[in-house]
């Protein structure tokens, strides 16, 4: 399945990514913080390069580039609020010429 540069691969959402491409990915995650602020993100890339991390508001952001055509990729966001609460997420990536 396929629908503007998203599939489902193994039973997740994949980001279909040039490999030439240098965009901005993230998630949004006021409902998660329920009022609270984001004060701490890293963000770890497997197969891809992560240029820049910002947290704007209530998101959590990474500038990403990169990846080997064909490979999968991933980029593993930890961020941190006021309070303490820390959380990980992973966002996927199939790297291809588009």
């Amino acid at each position: 399945m396929s629908c503007y540069g998203f599939r489902i691969m193994q039973g997740r959402i994949t980001i279909e990514k040039d490999p030439d491409a240098v965009l901005v990915y993230g998630f949004e995650l006021a409902r998660w913080l329920a009022g609270e602020a984001l004060v701490e993100l890293e963000v770890i890339g497997n197969g891809i390069t992560v240029e820049q991390t910002a947290i704007d508001g209530t998101r959590a952001l990474a500038r990403i580039s990169g990846g080997t055509v064909g490979e999968e990729a991933s980029a593993t966001f930890r961020f941190t609020t006021e309070s303490g609460a820390t959380d990980v997420r992973t966002m996927w990536f199939l790297v291809g010429e588009r």
